[in-house]
C-alpha cells in the first residue's frame, strides 16, 4: 500500500506545505480536501494518493495515511541569473520526491 512519485517539478518546501495538511487523515476525506486546496502541489499529491489506493485494492473509507513525506530529488537544474557589471549568480531549480504509505483502520 505504497506509492511514490519521483522528480516532481516543484520545490520540496512548497510541496511540504500541502503534505502537512493531509498527514494522518482518512484517505476518503483527504481526497476531498485535496481537490479543494488552491495549491499547485495538491493535484500531484492527489494523483499519488489515488495510485496508492489502487495498489491497496481496499475501499478508501477503510484506509488512512500512515506516512507521507517529501524529499529533495537528486535532479537539480542549474541556471544563471545575469547581474550588473558582468556578474552572474547560480539559480538552482529543485525537484521533489513524494512517498505515501497507507494503512487500514482497526475498527
Amino acid at each position: 500500500m505504497k506509492a511514490s512519485v519521483k522528480k516532481i517539478n516543484y520545490t520540496p518546501r512548497k510541496l511540504r506545505l500541502v503534505v502537512s495538511l493531509v498527514k494522518g487523515m482518512n484517505v476518503d476525506y483527504a481526497m476531498q480536501y485535496l481537490s479543494n486546496v488552491n495549491k499547485k502541489g495538491a493535484p500531484i499529491i492527489l494523483k499519488a494518493l489515488k495510485s496508492a489506493v489502487a495498489n491497496a485494492n481496499i475501499d478508501p473509507k477503510n484506509l488512512f495515511i500512515d506516512k507521507i513525506y517529501v524529499n529533495e530529488s537528486s535532479l537539480k537544474l542549474k541556471r544563471i541569473l545575469y547581474a550588473a557589471r558582468g556578474r552572474g549568480k547560480m539559480r538552482i531549480k529543485r525537484y521533489s520526491d513524494l512517498h505515501i504509505e497507507l494503512k487500514t483502520n482497526n475498527g
